[in-house]
């Protein structure tokens, strides 16, 4: 990493405190150094503000070990590093298994960045997190990009406040799993396109 980065760039983020950036660095696969190295040198200091506010060196790592480095400088270059720090702090391990971040990287794979970010702006960090938790993350995706997507971006902000409630958030999450497992079934059901 020290030897990859350009000139002036690695000032910037050992700004940072120096046991954050050993643990983050040592979480990265070294598979995904490149991707790492190409934050750093893309976009410093908005990697700083991602790093320093992002809770848990881990959940920072895995954002870089999941996620493509042109999707990931996208998203800095979109939002703000405190708002995808708080995203990231805020999310838990799915009980499918699948790792928070993971999901994080199908749905900004798979959502647009125009898509995504009204989404942010309707139900904030913790909404996001609170639908990704406790609804069938295959058919948020199917939803927010098929033809129904302005209703179902407008209908985000409600459902997140829904999910407030355990109970609610349980039973949302069994039924939007049980709705995508039809649609998979059956392609010929898909309302919202794929």
């Amino acid at each position: 990493i020290l030897n990859g980065t350009l000139p002036g760039k690695l000032d910037i983020l050992l700004r940072c405190p120096g046991e954050r950036v050993v643990d983050i660095t040592c979480a990265v696969k070294h598979d995904r150094v490149s991707t790492m190295l190409a934050l750093v040198n893309h976009a410093p200091d908005k990697l700083l503000d991602l790093v320093t506010n992002c809770p848990g060196p881990e959940k920072a790592a895995a954002f870089v070990n999941f996620v493509e480095p042109e999707v990931v400088i996208w998203l800095l270059d979109s939002a703000s590093p405190l708002c995808l720090a708080q995203l990231l702090g805020t999310l838990q391990s799915q009980s499918s298994g699948a790792t928070a971040p993971a999901v994080v990287a199908q749905l900004v794979q798979e959502v647009t960045a125009e898509q995504l970010l009204k989404v942010l702006s309707n139900v904030g960090p913790h909404g996001v997190a609170r639908i990704l938790e406790n609804t069938n993350v295959d058919l948020i995706i199917r939803m927010w990009t098929g033809s129904l997507e302005s209703l179902v971006i407008f209908g985000a902000a409600p459902l997140s406040a829904i999910q407030k409630d355990c109970r609610a958030a349980a039973t949302i999450k069994q039924v939007t799993d049980s709705i995508q497992r039809c649609l998979s079934s059956f392609p010929q059901l898909a309302l919202c396109g794929s």
